[in-house]
């Protein structure tokens, strides 16, 4: 295994990507190898917008006019880079850091999950390509782990840029490209995880999770065209990628496999 390496696992929901990559995650750490999970909704994520709310510096600082008491609260929370003001809505250890109607207001700017779009679709690009590289430039600088990603090519960006921007698949891989090139030089893998039934699987995880839509009709369409366009782009793609079939759950297979492909 190389001293930097950067592993993706990548799969529709409840494919099994946050349990193999937390599994490879500890195995690094007790065979000595130093490693860094980030999690879907990892506070620290260093390339993740989703949850955080996207002003320009003139809209930002008519919200702290509009909230004087909330003022210095936001700039707490605010990032000022690639033009914009970021700030980070919700935090998983102050779930209520903002509340009522300025909470409100920060969910409809969310970068990703906002009724609207707030950027344009070459801005949304642009400045999640500027968080990519960031990534990278510091990557290559300061640390020596390798470094797990639990879904972020796949699992957020096919969904913001079709929901935002009905975008089709030629747009969606094209811009996905353009994230992986500023990773290329530690020659990243994607770990795609699949089941036969994808019907099955999504009823019996909203089983699991109590999450009933997980399995109503239009989810499942969705799921399935989703699916279609992650083969696509794993096709396509400049980078390496493994599908693996976890159709029984047997995880000590899956894990078996995961250890051949990036060589431990």
């Amino acid at each position: 295994m190389r001293d930097k390496q950067i592993i993706i696992f990548e799969g529709i929901c409840g494919s099994g990507k946050t349990t193999t990559s937390k599994q490879l995650y500890e195995y690094l750490k007790e065979n000595g190898i130093k490693a860094k999970l980030y999690g879907e909704w990892e506070n620290s994520h260093p390339i993740n917008l989703a949850m955080h709310s996207c002003f320009t510096e003139p809209e930002f600082n008519k919200l702290c006019e509009e909230y004087p008491l909330q003022t210095e609260r936001l700039k707490l929370r605010a990032v000022y880079e690639y033009n914009y003001v970021f700030v980070q809505s919700y935090h998983s250890e102050e779930p209520d850091y903002f509340n009522g109607e300025l909470y409100e207001k920060l969910q409809e700017k969310d970068f990703c999950f906002g009724v609207t779009p707030v950027v344009t679709s070459g801005e949304f690009t642009r400045v999640l390509k500027n968080k990519w590289k960031k990534f990278a430039d510091d990557y290559a600088v300061d640390s020596d782990e390798a470094v797990i990603f639990d879904g972020s090519l796949f699992q957020h960006q096919i969904h913001d840029l079709q929901r935002l921007y009905k975008m089709g698949s030629d747009g969606i891989i094209q811009h996905i490209n353009i994230l992986i090139e500023q990773i290329a030089m530690f020659k990243p893998v994607i770990i795609y995880l699949t089941h036969s039934d994808l019907e099955a699987n999504l009823r019996k995880i909203a089983e699991e999770r109590g999450k009933s839509y997980f399995c109503s009709d239009d989810r499942i369409d969705y799921y399935k065209k989703r699916k279609q366009i992650e083969y696509e782009a794993m096709s396509k793609l400049n980078i390496k990628s493994y599908v693996i079939d976890n159709s029984d759950y047997d995880y000590d297979k899956v894990f078996k496999i995961i250890k051949t492909i990036i060589d431990i």
